[in-house]
């Protein structure tokens, strides 16, 4: 910040990250949409309080043989799921092995949503996340709970800031420590039915 101040003839301030508001009430999680994502869609026809928001992050991801273990992991859990995935050959792999599973129709795998209003969606009530420090804000506004899959940079630490600190969520690892780290599917399974939005 010095030395922006430094370098820029205007003042420079530290501000944010900031959320925007998004209501927690039900029905108004549409509001400033004209034309309604499919997602939302499929949100509005799940239970209230049964649906995980599984994303993990937009700039690094995990291993292929990792995304394989989650997706096995979430089929075995029988928990409904939305899932963000970037790269078209990472989702067509992902739901070949949920359609090999019979177990499509209670999940839906997208390329982007609107992360905030899923979250505060009435029919999630769980995120598995990364701990990127805007995404962990976010699932604290909406009054989420979080599932850890920490990647690198910063999210070691805010993964045990919700875990050990805060007590609002639940740790799978600390961090990978490299690219053969992986978390079974065995571990993923157990640790989905005992969390606040295992189905029922």
């Amino acid at each position: 910040m010095d030395v922006l101040r430094q370098e820029l003839p205007y003042p420079v301030f530290s501000v944010g990250p900031c959320i925007p508001y998004t209501s927690l009430q039900a029905g108004e999680h549409h509001a400033g949409r004209e034309e309604e994502e499919p997602y939302m869609a499929w949100l509005d026809s799940q239970p209230v309080g049964l649906v995980l928001y599984v994303s993990l992050g937009s700039f690094l991801s995990v291993s292929n043989a990792q995304l394989d273990e989650i997706a096995i992991g979430l089929a075995e859990s029988k928990v409904r799921f939305l899932w963000v995935l970037h790269g078209d050959a990472a989702r067509s792999g992902v739901r070949d092995i949920l359609r090999g599973r019979d177990v499509a129709s209670d999940s839906m795998v997208v390329p982007w949503s609107d992360q905030l209003k899923v979250m505060c969606h009435p029919s999630v009530s769980g995120f598995f996340t990364h701990y990127g420090m805007n995404s962990t804000l976010e699932a604290v506004h909406a009054g989420v709970p979080m599932l850890t899959l920490p990647i690198a940079f910063d999210q070691p630490i805010v993964s045990r800031l919700v875990v050990d600190e805060w007590k609002i969520g639940y740790g799978l690892r600390e961090k990978a420590r490299d690219e053969d780290d992986v978390v079974g599917r065995e571990e993923i399974a157990a640790w989905i039915p005992i969390s606040p939005y295992a189905s029922t």
